[in-house]
C-alpha cells in the first residue's frame, strides 16, 4: 500500500491543478499519474466511471473523484488550515465562487480554448475553429472582468482570507495564462491578486508543466509581470 496520495490528473486541467494546490498547501505527500481523459482508458474508468479527472487515491486505498468532493475530503483532514470559511455565510460564498470559476469559467472559456488551441493541434491534428475561439474569448473577457471586480473589492475573492475560491480561480487563470490568453494590463486588480498566489510554494510545480509543442507564455513563467 502506498504511503502517498496518488492524483490522477492531466497537467493543463485546472480542476486537477486546484487539487494539486490544495495538496501542496496542506503538505500532503503525493505523486501524480498522467491521464488523457479523452482516451477513455479502462484504468481510469475503473477508478471513476465518468472517465474524468481529477481522481485521488488515498494511502489506505480509498478513491475520490470530482474536484469539490476531493477538496472537501482533504479539508476534513486539515482543520487547522481552513480554506472553506469560518462561518456558514463564508462557506456559502466560497462555494458559490468555486462554482462560478470551476464550472462556468471552465466550461465557457477554458474548455473551448483548450480544445481549439491544444487538443485539436497536438492530439487530433485538426485546424482550430475560429468561431469557437472568438466565442470563448468573449466569455473569457466577461469572467476576467468579474474576477477583476472581486479582487478590487475584496482583496481575496471571497473574504479577507485566502480560500478555496482563490485556488479554484487561480487554477483556471493559470491554464489561460499558459496559453497567453489573458491581457493582464486590462485587469490590474486581478493581476495584483494573482501574483502573490502564483508565488506561493504550492504553485511552483504547476509552473514546470509543459505541453508538447506548445510553450507557455512569457507571463506564465514570471512571478512579477
Amino acid at each position: 500500500m502506498s504511503e502517498q496520495y496518488v492524483l490522477h490528473h492531466y497537467p493543463l486541467n485546472p480542476l486537477c491543478r486546484e487539487i494539486r494546490l490544495l495538496l501542496g498547501e496542506w503538505n500532503l505527500p503525493f505523486s501524480t499519474a498522467l491521464e488523457e481523459p479523452w482516451k477513455r482508458e479502462p484504468t481510469l474508468l475503473q477508478l471513476n466511471p465518468a472517465g474524468q479527472v481529477p481522481v485521488l487515491e488515498t494511502p489506505d486505498g480509498q478513491v475520490f473523484s470530482y474536484h469539490l468532493a476531493i477538496a472537501d475530503y482533504l479539508q476534513s483532514l486539515s482543520p487547522q488550515m481552513n480554506f472553506f470559511g469560518q462561518t456558514p455565510q463564508q462557506r456559502a460564498e466560497i462555494l458559490r465562487l468555486v462554482g462560478w470559476f470551476a464550472d462556468m469559467m471552465y466550461n465557457e472559456a477554458v474548455v473551448p480554448l483548450f480544445k481549439e488551441l491544444v487538443y485539436k493541434r497536438v492530439y487530433d491534428k485538426q485546424s482550430p475553429d475560429s468561431a469557437h475561439i472568438r466565442a470563448a474569448r468573449y466569455n473569457l473577457k466577461r469572467h476576467m472582468q468579474y474576477l477583476d471586480w472581486l479582487a478590487q473589492r475584496r482583496g481575496y475573492l471571497a473574504d479577507d482570507a485566502i480560500s478555496l475560491a482563490d485556488f479554484a480561480a487561480a487554477a483556471q487563470v493559470s491554464v489561460l495564462d499558459y496559453l497567453g490568453e489573458i491581457t493582464w494590463n486590462k485587469y490590474v486588480s486581478a493581476k495584483n491578486w494573482y501574483m502573490p498566489i502564483k508565488s506561493r510554494p504550492s504553485f511552483q510545480p504547476l509552473l514546470r508543466d509543459r505541453i508538447v509543442s506548445i510553450l507557455p507564455s512569457d507571463t506564465y513563467l514570471r512571478m512579477d509581470f
